[in-house]
C-alpha cells in the first residue's frame, strides 16, 4: 500500500499540501500521515500562556486532519517535538512512505532558510521524493512536466513523479542541451552549421530514448521536447508558463556539494519561481522501500 507523509506546520500552504496529499493517496488506494513536529515554546513564556499556545497548536493539528477527512481520508495524525527535518524523516522511514509533502509557507520571503532548514535537508538526509505544494489543490493533474538529463537523479524524478499521474494526465519529458560549438562556426556556410545542430539534436533524442528504454518506459507514452539552450531552469520555466503545467519533477545529486549547487541552479529556480508544484527527488527516490531503522542526521 502506497504511504504518504504530509507535514504541517499548521499555516494555510501546509493546509493546501495536506489537501493534495489527501488527493494523491484517495487516488491511489493508499493511507496518509499528517505530522506536526512541535515547537518548544519559548521558556520564559507564562504557564497561562504556555497551555493556550499547545491549545492553539493542537487545534491547529486537528484542522488538518479535517482538511484529510473533507478529502474522503482517514490520516494517521503523529505530533512530536524535536528538530523539523529529523522527525519528518524518522517517521518516514518508519511507514515506509514514498512520498513526503511539504507546503511553500514563506518561499518567496524566507526562501534561503526554508529550503536550508527543511526541504534541501530532507533531499541531503532522505531518499524520499519530495513534493512542495504552490497551487490549490482543486483537481488532479491534467499536466505534468518532467525534466531529465539522464542521470539517476533524473530517473527517480521521472518515476516518482509517474507515480502521481492518472488517466488523462498528460506527461512531457524536457530534455535540455547544448550545442557547444555552434558558437564558433560563424565563417562555416549555413549549410554546414545546420547539418552539425541537427547532428546534436538527434544525439539529444537518442540520449532521452536511450534513458527512458533504461528506465523501463516507452518513449512513445510520452511528449518528448528537446531545448537547445544555455539555461536549464529557463527553459523549464518558459515551458511552465507557456503550457500551464500543474506539476514539474526534477532530481538532485544526493551529496553535500552538488547539492548545494543544484539548489543554486535548477531546482532552486524551480522552487523559487515555477507558478505549480514541485516535485524534487535524490537519486535514491527510485530505489525499493527505505530502511526502516536508516537514522536521520
Amino acid at each position: 500500500m502506497v504511504c504518504i507523509l504530509a507535514a504541517t506546520d499548521l499555516t494555510e500552504d501546509a493546509a493546501d499540501a495536506v489537501r493534495r496529499a489527501a488527493m494523491l493517496v484517495e487516488e491511489l488506494a493508499g493511507e496518509l500521515h499528517v505530522l506536526h513536529v512541535q515547537e518548544a515554546p519559548p521558556p520564559r513564556l507564562l504557564a497561562s500562556l504556555r497551555a493556550a499556545f499547545e491549545r492553539v497548536e493542537h487545534e491547529g493539528v486537528e484542522h488538518a486532519a479535517a482538511v484529510a477527512r473533507a478529502a474522503g481520508v482517514e490520516p494517521h495524525v503523529i505530533e512530536r517535538p524535536g528538530s523539523v527535518h529529523r522527525e519528518i524523516l524518522t517517521h518516514a522511514n518508519t511507514v515506509a512512505a514514498e512520498l513526503v509533502v511539504v507546503g511553500s509557507t514563506r518561499l518567496n520571503s524566507l526562501t534561503e532558510r526554508v529550503i536550508g532548514s527543511v526541504v534541501s535537508r530532507l533531499l541531503q538526509h532522505g531518499h524520499h521524493p519530495v513534493l512542495v505544494t504552490k497551487l490549490e489543490p482543486e483537481r488532479r493533474y491534467r499536466r505534468v512536466l518532467i525534466m531529465i538529463d539522464g542521470s539517476p537523479a533524473s530517473g527517480a524524478a521521472l518515476e516518482a513523479a509517474l507515480r502521481l499521474t492518472g488517466d488523462g494526465c498528460e506527461v512531457n519529458i524536457l530534455h535540455a542541451y547544448r550545442a557547444p560549438f555552434a558558437g564558433l562556426l560563424h565563417g562555416e556556410a549555413q549549410q554546414e552549421i545546420d547539418l552539425y545542430l541537427e547532428q546534436e539534436r538527434e544525439n539529444a533524442r537518442t540520449k532521452v530514448e536511450t534513458f527512458l528504454d533504461a528506465q523501463g518506459r516507452r518513449p512513445d507514452d510520452y511528449r518528448i521536447h528537446l531545448v537547445r539552450t544555455q539555461s536549464i531552469a529557463a527553459a523549464g520555466l518558459a515551458f511552465i508558463h507557456d503550457r500551464e503545467v500543474d506539476l514539474v519533477a526534477t532530481g538532485t545529486r544526493g551529496n553535500n556539494r552538488l547539492l548545494r549547487s543544484l539548489f543554486g541552479s535548477v531546482s532552486k529556480n524551480l522552487l523559487y519561481h515555477a507558478p505549480c508544484d514541485v516535485l524534487v527527488a535524490p537519486p535514491g527516490a527510485a530505489a525499493s522501500a527505505p530502511d526502516r531503522d536508516s537514522d536521520p542526521t
